[in-house]
């Protein structure tokens, strides 16, 4: 199971399943799309974070004004 993000402007992606014969994909596709979406909230959440700790270590336009 993978994935491509062929182009970052466009808002889709390419999921590649592979099985074995005779092995039905609707668990692989399951599991493999779980997978990423575990990893796109992981992403989203440690972004947020780190734009959270960011804004809140520069100091606000009206001080830096003042210097």
């Amino acid at each position: 199971c993978g994935y491509v993000i062929s182009d970052p402007n466009q808002s889709k992606i390419n999921f590649h399943i592979q099985t074995k014969a005779k092995v039905p994909s609707s668990n692989p596709i399951r599991k493999g799309l779980q997978r990423f979406l575990s990893l796109c909230q992981y992403v989203y959440s440690t972004s947020q974070q780190t734009v959270k700790a960011e804004s809140n270590s520069v100091p606000p336009m009206e001080e830096m004004e003042k210097s």
